[in-house]
This record gives structure tokens, sequence and C-alpha cells, in this order.
């Protein structure tokens, strides 16, 4: 089977006064294309760490890491920058968004930077937001949104140039209850219906049931790793038979 992410044995390692402090420690994982995984665990074991190195934002200090069959170790940092821009998108907690662009070129921003004209980068920009139900806030500044809208217009900008691995950072941390399940439904059905690989990073157990898949991390290592699409199957069958 072909997967969209494959870590061996992945660490990491940073510096901390004369020594070194050993974030991961031997990660291995697949990730496939259709499915939202979660990875999860308490703070300080790597997750963010983890997910920075997946996307290319750092690299790892041992290891192998192949992204769409790509080994992303071997590249220079021009054609780093461009893997990122044709096959990444990233969803942060905190939105990130430019207070003096509007909600439709802040979604636009990937394209602009690729080069795309900025007319057809927002037209782009608003198709997304239309899919996301947030077309009639495309012309407000940030200040005039609410944390949810926000949100989906961050997943717009991670969405717009179509990439085909959505890295997600504590997308739900800073959502009421509501806002948090929409996210999760939007994101889970991108996987689904378009066959993208969506990753999660979350200790927020709340949005653990819209998984396919949730990855244990644990002081630097992968503790489990549970199919909950073959479980929810198997729970499903059972209700049946009974």
């Amino acid at each position: 089977m072909d997967y969209a992410v494959e870590c061996r044995d992945i660490q990491m390692r940073f510096r901390e006064g004369e020594g070194w402090r050993n974030v991961l420690r031997g990660v291995n994982l697949q990730i496939r294309s259709g499915e939202l995984t979660i990875i999860a665990g308490p703070s300080g074991c790597g997750k963010t760490t983890l997910l920075s190195i997946l996307g290319g934002a750092l690299a790892h200090t041992g290891g192998t890491l192949d992204v769409f069959g790509r080994r992303l170790s071997s590249m220079r940092p021009s054609q780093m920058a461009g893997f990122r821009r044709r096959h990444i998108g990233f969803i942060f907690q905190h939105y990130h968004l430019v207070p003096a662009l509007t909600a439709v070129e802040n979604a636009a921003m990937p394209l602009i930077i690729a080069g795309t004209p900025a007319a057809k980068a927002c037209a782009a920009a608003r198709r997304e937001f239309e899919r996301l139900d947030i077309g009639h806030i495309a012309d407000r500044l940030p200040k005039r949104l609410s944390g949810g809208q926000q949100q989906r217009v961050a997943i717009a900008r991670a969405l717009v140039h179509r990439p085909e691995l959505i890295l997600c950072d504590e997308p739900t941390a800073a959502l009421d209850s509501r806002a948090g399940e929409t996210v999760m439904e939007i994101l889970k059905e991108i996987a689904a219906q378009e066959s993208r690989a969506v990753i999660v990073v979350t200790h927020d157990q709340r949005v653990f049931s819209f998984a396919d898949r949730l990855i244990e991390l644990e002081d630097g290592l992968v503790i489990a790793d549970h199919n909950l699409t073959r479980n929810k199957g198997a729970d499903s069958a059972g209700q049946r038979a009974a």
C-alpha cells in the first residue's frame, strides 16, 4: 500500500544547556489518504514537534520520513518550500490571520504567494468560503469574526491550493464544543470525500470520536495506534446481530 506519510524511527533532539533533550525517540507510523488521523498525548510529549517535521518545517535528527513518496531530507530548502506550497496545508490553533486583510484576502494568501494573480486567488478563496458556508463574511476583517468563523477562514486558507496533506495543530482548543464539532465535521468530510490525508494534533478528547485512527504519543514514542473505523464497524455489526 502507498502511504501519504511514512515515518521510520523518527528522532528529534534539541540542545538544552550543555546537553541534549530527546523530544522524539523513534516514532514509527504510516498515514493513509482518505482518513482523519488524530495524534494525541499530554503536553510536552512531542506532538507539535512531530507535526512540524511532517510538514517539512523542522528537520528531524534521525530516521527517515517520506511524504507522498518523496524523502524530505533529500530536498534543498527551495525544493522543500515548493513541495509544501503544492502538497501541504496548515491549520493552526490561533488562526494567524492578518488583521489588515479581509477574510477572503487572508484565505487567498497561499495562492498569491505562489504567484497567482490576486483576483484569481480571491475567486478561488470565495469558492472555498461557499463550501464552508462562510460566503457572507468574505469581505469582513478578522476583528469582526467569531472564533469559529476565524477558524473556518483558516481552514479555507489551508485548502485553497488543493493540498493532499492537511496538518492541524490543536484546531479546536480555542473553540466552544459546538464550534469545535463543526470544524471536525468539516475536516472529516474533506478526508473522506476528497481522499486527502488529514492529521490533527490535539489533547481535546471531545473530538476523538471524529477520528478514523487515534495515535497516542507519550515521551516521544507511539504507545498505541487505534483503528477506530474498524472498531466502529465491529460495533455496528454487533448491534445488527443483536
